[in-house]
């Protein structure tokens, strides 16, 4: 704010010294006049600029012509290191606005990214990908668009208006005012158009988020979208709403055009009514006691309205970035599903017993809960094994034992610990999760392996991997470990990526492991190398799976099947097949279908008969 003070003051002494130059140097006063005139505050600023006698000479009309033409290089040369100073200042400002204005977008993506992963699975579940990426990416280059417009034109066309209004006041203050009243009713307009440009702004930015979502769901779908021949169908749809996204844009357009449309007639008329006042009154009332003041008071008018045109530009510039900002605050405004407390404490090294008391939850605008009343315990290198029809809430029991989720009611407890009251970081360490959709950063076999433990040396990759079973195939592949998976791994086979999200799991070496059907999806041989590895996983570890092979759920310590959201049946395999119900209706299934070792499908609903 300093620099741009010092660089306005430098422009308006530009015009302020033009004063004296003309009265006292080009054009000086002679006889009456000159005798008769008292020096303003400009001109003593010009006498003590040019160290000469002009008190007694130039502006008492004495002064020989070497005395003018003395005072003029002097003052030339002053202003030529004013100039130079303003120059300076304006470089230092421009490179410290820019750099605010980056620093605090650099910020501001940094805090929307925290803030992001820290919001719950929920929020994320029920958010288009699209739409978040459109706020990260084109709402934050608005708002940046918007700062540097703060920091720069914004910030110094403000200085200059008010600068030259005080230029004007000085050269002819009734005049001044006038003019000054004339802006006021001005900004009126302005105003009202701007907040026309805010709404349509936000409007714009919703429908290119919209368009956003499509040509992301395009691309990740991109196989279902070839073999269902519709390529042509999802490009229209992305056509339509990117001439939507034209439309609403044109509309916020045609706002800010009408906006400046006015500024620039309003400003001409202005300046041609201001000439006719002047001149009415320079010609009848002798408005102005010298040529000096008359050429100031133009020059600062003519400056302050153009630069009124560039504040109004400026200021839709900002009514633009609006719209983007107040998304930007909407997202940040989220509270996360799952808080830490401020008294929550670390674990240390836990055994890896784990229990769930009394457990109730319920999705956010679902019509009843998801788990009601559950009650397990897992001794520590146990394995549970959680089966039951789709929709029984198996995958969202697993989520509560996670944390990606706080029960409503009840608690989950590792070691007697409650989970609300340590710290997310130091429980997240004691668990590896091995999903069923194998997750592969854009990066090396390594990276990915890695990923569970950073710091992981060369030689406990290797052994990762060869636990995984998937040593032998990385080193038969050209650039071994180096091998670039491609997004989402779509370069390796679905056996290949769950085995490297296995040897991922073993790497992080944790006392929990928690497997989300992780080979349900898989072929009979991708299946086989998957389950071996996951027996070397599961070796003295606390397991919870979610279950759909009979293999995994027959050598299980205990077995739980939900249904509707709570635990119908509890046991060893062997207990449970003598109770009978659900569980016995699906090892009888597998029984008739052949053999105990193929496929079993407990997402069957229970009523299903064999």
């Amino acid at each position: 704010m300093v620099l741009g003070g010092l660089v306005t003051f430098g422009q308006s002494l530009v015009v302020l010294l033009l004063e004296p130059i003309w009265n006292l140097v080009l054009f000086p006063r002679k006889g009456e006049a000159a005798l008769n005139a008292e020096p303003g505050p400009i001109e003593e600023l010009f006498a003590w600029i040019t160290k000469t006698s002009v008190e007694e000479g130039i502006i008492r009309g004495e002064a020989k012509q070497n005395d003018q033409y003395a005072a003029l290089c002097i003052v030339v040369i002053f202003l030529i290191l004013v100039a130079f100073l303003t120059a300076a200042a304006q470089y230092l400002y421009n490179q410290l606005a820019n750099r605010v204005s980056l620093r605090m977008v650099v910020d501001l993506r940094v805090s929307i990214a925290k803030h992001l992963m820290g919001l719950g699975l929920g929020w994320h579940g029920s958010r288009k990908l699209g739409d978040t990426l459109s706020r990260v990416s084109s709402d934050v280059q608005q708002t940046l668009a918007a700062i540097k417009v703060c920091f720069g034109d914004l910030l110094q066309n403000g200085y200059a208006t008010v600068a030259f209004m005080g230029v004007m006041a000085y050269a002819a203050p009734e005049l001044s005012g006038a003019v000054i009243l004339s802006v006021v009713l001005l900004a009126w307009p302005v105003s009202k158009l701007s907040k026309r440009v805010r709404r349509r702004s936000t409007k714009s930015l919703t429908t290119l988020g919209a368009s956003v979502q499509v040509l992301t769901q395009m691309f990740q779908g991109i196989r279902t979208v070839r073999a269902f021949d519709m390529e042509r169908q999802e490009v229209e749809r992305y056509e339509r709403l990117n001439e939507d996204y034209l439309e609403d844009t044109m509309r916020m357009v045609r706002a800010q055009s009408l906006t400046l449309a006015w500024t620039t007639l309003f400003s001409h008329v202005g300046i041609a009514l201001l000439l006719f006042v002047v001149g009415f009154g320079a010609i009848w009332f002798d408005l102005f006691g010298d040529g000096g003041k008359m050429m100031i008071f133009f020059m600062g008018s003519a400056q302050m309205y153009n630069h009124i045109k560039r504040l109004t530009k400026n200021w839709t510039i900002i009514e633009t970035s609006v719209g983007a900002s107040e998304r930007l605050c909407a997202v940040l405004a989220e509270e996360a599903d799952v808080r830490e407390r401020s008294d929550a404490h670390s674990l240390g090294d836990i055994s890896g017993a784990v229990s769930v008391e009394g457990l109730r939850f319920a999705y956010p605008n679902s019509e009843g809960p998801a788990l009601s009343g559950i009650d397990l315990e897992v001794k520590a290198g146990e394995t549970l094994a959680l089966v039951g029809p789709s929709g029984g809430g198996k995958s969202t029991l697993l989520s509560m034992i996670c944390r990606f989720f706080d029960p409503d009611e009840g608690a989950v407890r590792v070691d007697g610990h409650d989970l609300t009251d340590v710290t997310l970081t130091s429980w997240r360490q004691q668990f590896s999760l091995v999903e069923q959709a194998p997750f592969l950063f854009h990066t090396t076999i390594r990276e990915n392996i890695r990923y569970g433990r950073p710091d992981a040396t060369q030689a406990e990759i290797e052994a990762a991997a060869v636990s995984a079973h998937i040593h032998d195939f990385i080193q038969t592949l050209p650039e071994g470990y180096d091998t670039d998976v491609a997004d989402m791994g779509t370069r390796l086979s679905g056996g290949q990526r769950q085995r490297i999200t296995i040897a991922r799991a073993i790497l992080k070496g944790a006392p929990l492991l928690f497997l989300d059907e992780a080979t349900s999806s898989l072929d009979s041989e991708s299946e086989s190398a998957v389950q071996a590895a996951l027996e070397n996983v599961m070796r003295d570890r606390t397991v919870v799976v979610i279950a759909h092979r009979l293999a995994t759920i027959r050598n299980a310590d205990r077995i739980a099947v939900l249904e509707d959201g709570a635990v119908t049946q509890a046991g060893t395999h062997a207990e449970l097949i003598a109770e009978g119900g659900t569980y016995c209706r699906l090892v009888e299934m597998q029984q008739l279908a052949g053999s105990e070792e193929r496929e079993v499908d407990p997402e069957l609903p229970a009523s299903t008969e064999a």
